[in-house]
């Protein structure tokens, strides 16, 4: 009796430690992290969808969203089809990326609302990222991140990673620390 009791209480911590995993295939990406959460949340996937940048750089974009309810975390793969890799600056992009998403949601914002603002670099899924941060006045966080996957092949083909996430700050951290993207980079 005592035997099956440990056994089961075995069972459920492993359930609950796996609660917040996300193994999801996006295309000819397989993406993988933890959200650090027992809460439900459903995910959707979504693409291809093709689209060109304002420099006419072509590209094919898949997405993934994660609804909790109250909070959503939104990942977009851009997969540039360029042919050297003087054709995008990953780190002018990257940084683009965030605080061009950050001024459109501030901009939205009453003045008397403004948050506050950090921007980061960090390693997400071995490589150079950036985060950019903001905390409401409500305590509320919305967070964006974006990192490149490199590909040293010819007709080389750079992918893009961004993530923009209104959970909170512990689950988006955890999320940021444990993703990994495999596939066409």
């Amino acid at each position: 009796m005592r035997m099956w009791l440990i056994l089961a209480l075995m069972a459920m911590l492993a359930c609950t430690a796996s609660a917040g995993s996300v193994k999801e295939k996006i295309g000819p990406y397989n993406v993988s992290f933890d959200l650090n959460t027992t809460g439900k949340y459903s995910i959707a996937t979504e693409g291809p969808s093709n689209g060109v940048t304002q420099n006419g750089t072509k590209y094919v974009e898949y997405n993934l969203s994660v609804d909790g309810g109250d909070s959503l975390l939104y990942l977009v793969l851009r997969e540039y089809k360029i042919n050297n890799q003087t054709d995008i600056d990953s780190n002018k992009t990257n940084i683009n990326t965030v605080t061009g998403t950050m001024n459109t949601i501030i901009g939205m914002l009453d003045t008397a609302q403004r948050p506050s603002i950090k921007l980061y670099q960090l390693p997400i899924d071995g490589h150079t990222g950036v985060l950019e941060a903001c905390r409401f006045p409500s305590n509320e966080v919305f967070s964006c991140a974006s990192y490149f996957l490199e590909s040293s092949a010819p007709a080389i083909k750079k992918t893009n990673c961004r993530v923009f996430s209104t959970y909170p700050w512990e689950i988006t951290r955890e999320m940021l620390y444990s993703l990994h993207v495999d596939g066409h980079a």
